[in-house]
């Protein structure tokens, strides 16, 4: 989770798409608003295939203009 106090900069509104382009991006997978948690958490999309992941952040926790993410993994099968 996350390490310090604070929550200055915590993503809040996010989405991911995957490509075998770096380029160009389709549709989202996945639109979410993340938890105000210090714990990790989960994001699921249907199985997909995609050699690049786009993590795009829309919103922050306190309506910065500004965001972070950390530690940000992507599994599968």
């Amino acid at each position: 989770g996350r390490q310090d106090a604070g929550w200055n900069g915590a993503a809040k509104g996010v989405e991911f798409a995957l490509s075998d382009s770096a380029e160009t991006f389709g549709d989202p997978l996945a639109k979410t608003e993340l938890a105000k948690s210090k714990e990790p958490q989960s994001i699921a999309c249907l199985p997909t295939k995609g050699r690049y992941v786009l993590f795009r952040v829309l919103s922050e926790q306190s309506d910065n203009a500004f965001a972070s993410a950390a530690e940000i993994g992507v599994l599968g099968e």
